[in-house]
């Protein structure tokens, strides 16, 4: 856009009868502004009155709002991705351009051919050696990838907010549609002497030459082949640019003029009618489609929010065209042609107060329609769309804090399991509710004594003892399937005592910094729900044995122990009740497998369905942090545990609550992986699902495990089989392509995600996979299975 407004702006003065006559400054940019401005103020009032409607009166940000009605808001980094409309951050780049074009136009103008490749080049590369001394700095090419959305707090944010949106980081792209027009120019008159006019021009070929193309030396064969296929050639390039892309990174570089030498011969070839596609683009009923580009833009995440339904189905591009139709003949054709008569001008003005009021009564009425018969579409623009999958955030408000413990300042929902209820089919959620703080002592003098591969050494001096505490809860409530909002209050589920104490792991120890530190989880962590032989509602979760004293050491390094419970029959009608704030329930611990004693079985009794790799446990493998995220199914009326994945191990559950040994093997992938990356670990996920038989398949079950690797979570879908003799894994898919938070938390290295609930769609079939993000919030990723296959293969 910007590259196209500075060659066009450029060429048809350059083609015009005087090209040294230029309109002064303020008229020129109060035209340009006419013809951008009032569209935009609609779609910006539209999008004030969604989110109005949506979250109240206190979601208003007023600065904000204000540095976007003044088009301030790619000046302000901190701003930059936090205003309504984020999408027109252009907006506020090309105002500045036009104030300078009149500048820009005549030192550029005058310069030969040879000085304007000069520039172009210049401004082509300027950006990409600014890319790599970036790199260079943060020791990877794809540093930016630390910068998620709306995050300011460090100067990564801030240096990547600038090169994507900020003006001084795209003038030179302005600059490269100027000095591309008047080479373009140049060429033509060098290789021309004919009477005739252009297609971008309006006077003839003969009046340019005698003009600017003076000093043209000539047009070699390069030129000539440009002018005359210039548009094809563009597009070739394009295309094995984009399908490159999906092996070679490129990154920012797109985004800041990688591709600028495509977009100018592109240009230069559509100046000509020589061209098969730029004769194709000639068809007059083109730029009568291409006027609505800019409100479809304008309009289209307004769009989103009021349809409240697929995205992507047809009537959704329907409304969008009629909105789009509806703000070019209303308001930005009669506002831009400052000559036309006032009525049309009054019906413009009309229409920028009467359709945010049609967008918003739109919204209610979209509330009223039947929700279950389409896949989730949130009220925000808190959504994301990637190939056919929607991801959108689960809306946890404030009056959730009623009913949890009372300190929960700086607390976060996180690690949602969403579940739909087999008899009455109510979407229902558990999530934790998780808060951490930091105790600090220094100054501690101890000596420390660690083992080193030439022996024992010993340190001694102050040191530093460091508690992270994790105050953890379960929350339950039932959820919209069309919004992804609570429906009701969220209650605590108190699996333990009120005043329980939890023992403690052992604290670790930092030699090299003579720093000690010691996580301390107090509660009850990442609950899931499933559905038991019985066909009950019931919740697993991870928790820290109860003790008798508070500070007692647990019995083992790891400590931990996996329980059920059966979700309370009577939680719907609590949930309703306002009064009540805690929804008690009995919490029963697994015994027999207790963590780590299925370590203690060999994996290959009684399994010849795969080739043995070794004969035992690869030798480190006991020093390995066991599973703590055990996965219950449900297969022939009996309840089942994945309680390790690699090796992939499965047990059954006998007599309520004790468990035994059922299956247990090395993955041949899990294991070649691993030979390849020795730091990774593989953990569960979610809960698996039963997935019934098809006409082409068998039933089987899918699940989600995720990799660690030096703090970096990675979240597969798995599927295997619906046999209780082979439980066999059958195929894994490429990551889950989950939105990830800003981090918030200095327990985690960096952002990531942890898929921690799955289940079904009754009426659309769509997967929905419920996941923390960055121990910061809960998210939702929808998809239909067709996206999901795409995954597997």
């Amino acid at each position: 856009f910007m590259m196209m407004s500075g060659f066009i702006l450029t060429y048809g003065r350059l083609t015009s009868s005087d090209p040294q006559k230029l309109a002064p400054v303020f008229t020129f940019v109060k035209a340009r502004l006419f013809s951008i401005y009032p569209l935009y103020i609609t779609g910006l009032f539209s999008a004030l009155a969604l989110q109005l409607n949506t979250h109240g009166l206190a979601s208003f940000k007023q600065a904000e709002f204000i540095v976007s009605l003044a088009l301030l808001q790619a000046w302000i980094p901190t701003f930059t991705e936090r205003v309504l409309q984020p999408q027109c951050w252009f907006l506020s780049c090309i105002v500045p351009y036009w104030m300078l074009h009149n500048m820009l136009y005549r030192k550029i103008s005058v310069l030969s051919m040879r000085q304007l490749l000069h520039v172009l080049l210049f401004c082509w590369l300027a950006p990409l050696v600014l890319l790599f001394c970036l790199a260079t700095l943060f020791h990877s090419s794809e540093w930016y990838l630390d910068h998620h959305w709306q995050d300011t707090r460090g100067w990564t944010d801030i240096i990547v907010i600038m090169l994507k949106f900020h003006p001084f980081c795209y003038l030179h792209i302005y600059v490269f549609g100027i000095a591309t027009a008047c080479l373009c120019v140049k060429m033509e008159g060098s290789t021309t002497s004919y009477s005739g006019t252009s297609r971008l021009g309006n006077a003839e070929t003969r009046t340019r030459s005698r003009g600017l193309n003076q000093s043209g030396s000539g047009c070699n064969p390069l030129g000539i082949l440009c002018l005359n296929y210039g548009v094809s050639l563009g597009y070739v390039g394009l295309l094995a640019i984009f399908v490159a892309s999906k092996w070679v990174p490129v990154g920012l570089s797109l985004r800041l003029g990688f591709l600028a030498p495509l977009h100018g011969i592109t240009m230069i070839g559509m100046v000509r009618n020589h061209d098969p596609l730029s004769r194709f683009f000639s068809y007059s009923w083109l730029p009568t489609l291409g006027n609505l580009s800019y409100p479809q833009y304008i309009f289209q995440f307004v769009c989103f929010s009021v349809w409240g339904r697929a995205f992507a189905s047809f009537g959704f591009w329907a409304f969008l065209a009629a909105c789009s139709v509806v703000g070019y003949v209303a308001i930005q054709k009669p506002l831009k042609e400052l000559n036309c008569p006032l009525r049309p001008k009054a019906w413009g003005l009309l229409a920028m107060g009467v359709v945010p009021l049609l967008f918003g009564g739109l919204g209610q009425l979209s509330s009223y329609s039947d929700k279950m018969l389409y896949p989730p579409s949130p009220p925000s623009f808190d959504v994301s769309y990637v190939n056919g999958a929607i991801d959108t955030r689960l809306v946890i408000d404030e009056m959730a804090h009623q009913s949890m413990s009372p300190n929960v300042q700086g607390s976060f929902y996180i690690n949602p399991s969403l579940l739909f209820e087999p008899t009455t089919q109510r979407l229902v959620a558990v999530v934790r509710r998780h808060r951490m703080r930091v105790e600090t002592m220094s100054g501690l003098e101890v000596e420390v004594k660690y083992l080193t591969a030439s022996g024992v050494k010993a340190s001694s001096g102050g040191v530093t003892y460091q508690r992270i505490i994790w105050e953890s809860e379960i929350g339950i409530s039932d959820v919209d399937p069309v919004s992804y909002t609570l429906l009701h209050i969220l209650k605590k589920l108190a699996v333990f005592p009120s005043q329980a104490s939890f023992c403690e792991i052992r604290p670790t120890v930092s030699p090299h910094n003579l720093t000690i530190g010691q996580l301390v989880a107090d509660g009850p962590q990442d609950p899931r729900l499933f559905i038991s032989p019985t066909s009950e509602l019931w919740l697993s979760f991870f928790a820290y044995p109860v003790t008798s004293s508070p500070g007692e050491a647990c019995s083992s390094h790891t400590g931990g122990k996996m329980y059920h419970a059966q979700v309370p029959f009577h939680w719907q009608e609590d949930l309703s009740d306002g009064g009540l704030s805690h929804i008690s329930t009995n919490a029963s611990q697994l015994i027999g497998v207790d963590r780590v004693d299925h370590h203690k079985h060999d994996p290959f009794v009684n399994d010849t369905s795969f080739p043995v790799i070794s004969s035992s446990f690869p030798k480190d493998y006991m020093t390995l942090r066991s599973e703590k995220n055990w996965l219950a199914f449900t297969h022939d009326a009996t309840l089942y545990y994945i309680t390790d994945m690699h090796p992939f191990t499965v047990t059954r559950v006998v007599n309520g609550s004790r468990a035994e040994l059922a299956r247990s093997y090395y993955y041949p992938l899990f294991t070649s992986t691993q030979m390849q990356h020795p730091n990774m670990v593989f953990h569960g996920g979610a809960n698996p699902l039963l997935m019934p038989a098809t006409d082409i398949r068998p039933s089987f079950y899918l699940g989600v495990f995720h990799t660690l690797e030096n703090g970096t979570y990675v979240n597969y879908a798995f599927e295997f089989m619906d046999d209780d003799s082979k439980f066999e894994i059958l195929r894994v898919s490429r990551p889950l392509p989950l939105q990830l938070s800003p981090k918030r938390d200095s327990s985690i290295s960096r952002p990531l995600g942890f898929v921690s609930g799955l289940t079904q769609h009754p009426n659309t079939q769509r997967i929905i996979f419920s996941y923390g993000s960055s121990n910061a919030e809960s998210r939702v990723l929808s998809m239909s299975l067709e996206t999901l296959e795409e995954l597997f293969t």
